[in-house]
C-alpha cells in the first residue's frame, strides 16, 4: 500500500492470521533517495512477529494476533539515504 501524503494506511487480518503489511514510500521520495533504516513500532495486544526489512522503497511487517474487533495503530519509521526521515501509520482492524 501507498504511504501517500495522507501518511495513514488503512488494513484488517483476521487474528488467527499471520500476514505481511508493506508500505510503499515511492511517492514521498525524491529522486534517487532510497530507504536506509526502518523501525516498525507496534502497540501492546498485536505481534510483530518479524519485520521482513526494507527495500530501497517499501518496507514491510509481519503482525499475529490481536483481539476480535480491536483497531491497532502501528507506526514505520524510516529514515532515507539523503538523511531525512518519513514516517507512516498502518491502521490494522482485527475482524
Amino acid at each position: 500500500m501507498s504511504c501517500s501524503s495522507y501518511r495513514i494506511v488503512t488494513n484488517q487480518k483476521l487474528d488467527i492470521e499471520i500476514l505481511d503489511f508493506s508500505l510503499d514510500y515511492s511517492d514521498q521520495f525524491e529522486a534517487g533517495e532510497e530507504i536506509s533504516t526502518s523501525l516498525w513500532t507496534v502497540p501492546d495486544g498485536i505481534v510483530e512477529a518479524f519485520a521482513d526489512g526494507a527495500t530501497t522503497t517499501v518496507t514491510t511487517v509481519w503482525l499475529s494476533g490481536g483481539t476480535k474487533l480491536a483497531q491497532y495503530r502501528l507506526i514505520n519509521t524510516v529514515t532515507t539515504n539523503q538523511s531525512r526521515t518519513y514516517a507512516c501509520y498502518l491502521i490494522v482492524d482485527v475482524c
